[in-house]
């Protein structure tokens, strides 16, 4: 009964205010996260690791540079040729330095 009530009064556009207790206990905010900054044990330790994971993430960015010259060549020319000159541009310091 007592919403019915509630919803008659904002519909007068009279407003019923509820007591709301506070609380006066300070309250203190954690932020903390599970995890630490400082080096991963699982870290790749030889060089051999670190060389497999510089090339098949070089493989893995030149074959995404093929799709999107696919891509470009099969909707136009002129796209094809403008997109392999940017990419070129692109992968010259990659492969040079």
């Amino acid at each position: 009964m007592s919403a019915n009530t509630d919803d008659q009064n904002n519909v007068e556009g009279k407003s019923h205010e509820h007591a709301v207790e506070e609380d006066t206990r300070s309250h203190v905010l954690d932020f903390s996260h599970g995890h630490s900054h400082s080096r991963c044990k699982t870290m790749p330790q030889t060089v051999a690791a670190i060389a497999w994971m510089v090339i098949l993430g070089d493989g893995i960015h030149n074959f995404s540079d093929g799709l999107a010259i696919g891509a470009a060549f099969s909707n136009s020319i002129t796209g094809g040729i403008s997109t392999s000159i940017a990419v070129f541009c692109h992968e010259l310091p990659h492969e040079i330095g």
